[in-house]
């Protein structure tokens, strides 16, 4: 009975979301079109979201960040002011 009220609600909820789904175009000539209800689910999401804030449980630990990151070419080398220019490719 209760799982039967839970997926009754779910499923009221899914509708909603498709029958609410409507499509606009952004600009005069930009081609780019935005699902507005795509677009006030990012806004719920990340209303109150701070960039400059560390999203962790424990301020003390460090947070491990890997970047896989390829030196492409040397562009340039300053010896006096040790400064190396480079071209480099990273993946996301």
């Amino acid at each position: 009975m209760r799982s039967s009220a839970l997926w009754t609600a779910l499923c009221i909820c899914m509708y909603g979301t498709v029958v609410d789904c409507s499509v606009k175009k952004l600009g005069n000539n930009t081609g780019r079109f935005a699902n507005a209800t795509l677009v006030r689910l990012n806004e719920f999401l990340s209303a109150g979201y701070k960039k400059g804030v560390r999203p962790v449980r424990d301020w003390r630990q460090s947070t491990t960040v890997a970047i896989d990151l390829m030196v492409y070419a040397i562009l340039n080398v300053d010896e006096k002011n040790q400064v190396l220019t480079t071209y480099v490719w990273y993946r996301q």
